[in-house]
């Protein structure tokens, strides 16, 4: 995760969203990526969607498990 953090800090990447689903381990992290410029008290999501700053490549980060085994499931 640390990495895919980098990354997103990195590329400036932009939060575009995120997903629900109730086969992800639902939680919340408080401030993963706020920088020192950056508003505080930003929240995280299981599964967040960000974007690159050329509009060319989407990310799907998932922070979070998939629950039971369900993992068919999910990807269905």
């Amino acid at each position: 995760m640390i990495a895919v953090d980098l990354a997103i800090l990195n590329d400036g990447l932009q939060k575009i969203g995120y997903y629900k689903s109730e086969f992800i381990s639902p939680f919340i992290i408080n401030d993963v990526l706020t920088t020192p410029e950056g508003q505080l008290g930003q929240m995280s999501m299981p599964v967040e969607f960000w974007l690159s700053s050329d509009g060319k490549k989407t990310y799907m980060v998932v922070r979070s498990a998939v629950i039971g085994g369900q993992m068919r499931a999910f990807s269905e």
